[in-house]
């Protein structure tokens, strides 16, 4: 899941870019992939950020939920996650 790091960008710009590949065209860091171009450092504590996460986690959720539950109508009374193995990882993405 990717969690923008900047609050420059507007969210709508950067979310039609996507999809990223990012199973076949991630690879380590290098600073000479910077060498000629602006960057810009983490805007985002890695709280916010999984806050952020959770939130369109809950959302995914939810709509998987009322998708199971099928019917026109119907009453989610609560909804228990647990999130395990958390990590995250920094990404580039030519934006």
């Amino acid at each position: 899941m990717l969690i923008a790091a900047t609050t420059v960008v507007p969210l709508n710009s950067l979310n039609a870019l996507q999809p990223w590949d990012l199973q076949a065209s991630l690879v380590a860091y290098n600073g000479s992939y910077l060498a000629g171009f602006k960057a810009q450092r983490s805007q985002v504590s890695l709280q916010d950020g999984f806050t952020q996460a959770k939130n369109v986690m809950a959302t995914t959720i939810q709509g998987d939920v009322r998708q199971a539950i099928g019917g026109d109508e119907q009453r989610i009374h609560s909804i228990t996650t647990q999130h395990n193995a958390v990590t995250f990882k920094h990404i580039l993405l030519p934006v």
